[in-house]
């Protein structure tokens, strides 16, 4: 299984080079990247391979819903995202941002199908305009004020709308705890997932759940799953011993 960390699970201040020893002892051999965390630069020069990019869109920006203008504006910002990820050999951008997710209220539902036709066809052609970066596109619960797909189950709907082979899931495991989402829906739909985050509601150290140790296992039992899905770990500002727990944890379900 190709196993990820993001960049976002240690401390800022964090010694790099401790972060590396721990990913070492678990032959972890990819990270996830988000520019915002000051330790990008450092992550960079670790010799990792970047498997993924996430944190694309700053969360007080445009809005999918809102006009043509904001839609052509977050469609520029993943134009950016997906060469930024080109020029680190990348191949997977996420695309979650609950703040792009608002629904105002529409008059018709005519309006909102409207709207959401455009939606589609702009996924459409951010995917069509470079095929080899693979969008994950991530439900957000509504806790964090997404209006728009928050959980598995609709997030597979738009995906399947927009039908492009470089636009998938990205199961976030977290959000599978807090709606409910079915181990049997995922095994159902992981044709739609492109990438996995292993992760807790309150994004810190991982614990174990049963739900999470079916969809590793499953994944690590098939072949074309196992080389195409790079399972992340999704945290923030862990201590190097709650990381260190926290691989340890993953490599657990994988036993």
């Amino acid at each position: 299984m190709k196993l990820s960390v993001s960049n976002l699970a240690w401390l800022p201040d964090a010694d790099q080079s401790k972060v590396n020893e721990i990913l070492d002892k678990y032959d972890v051999k990819f990270v996830e990247i988000a520019k915002r965390k000051k330790n990008y630069s450092e992550i960079l020069e670790s010799g990792k391979s970047v498997a993924s990019m996430q944190s694309i869109i700053s969360e007080k920006e445009f809005s999918l819903f809102s006009s043509e203008l904001d839609r052509s504006l977050i469609e520029i910002k993943l134009f950016k995202a997906i060469s930024d990820a080109q020029n680190l050999n990348c191949n997977h951008i996420v695309y979650g941002c609950p703040a792009t997710r608002s629904v105002p209220d529409f008059d018709r539902s005519s309006k909102f199908d409207a709207a959401m036709s455009e939606i589609i066809e702009m996924f459409r052609e951010v995917a069509d305009h470079s095929n080899d970066v693979v969008i994950g596109f991530e439900p957000v619960s509504e806790r964090y004020g997404s209006q728009f797909v928050n959980n598995f189950r609709e997030a597979v709907k738009v995906v399947k709308r927009v039908n492009r082979d470089n636009f998938k899931v990205n199961l976030d495991l977290a959000n599978v705890l807090e709606t409910g989402v079915r181990f049997e829906e995922i095994k159902r739909d992981i044709k739609y997932v492109s990438h996995v985050h292993v992760s807790e509601i309150d994004l810190k150290e991982i614990k174990y759940h049963e739900i999470v140790k079916d969809v590793l296992s499953f994944i690590e039992s098939d072949d074309e799953l196992r080389e195409k899905i790079t399972v992340s770990i999704e945290a923030v500002d862990l201590s190097l011993e709650e990381l260190d727990r926290s691989l340890s944890t993953i490599k657990k379900y994988l036993d």
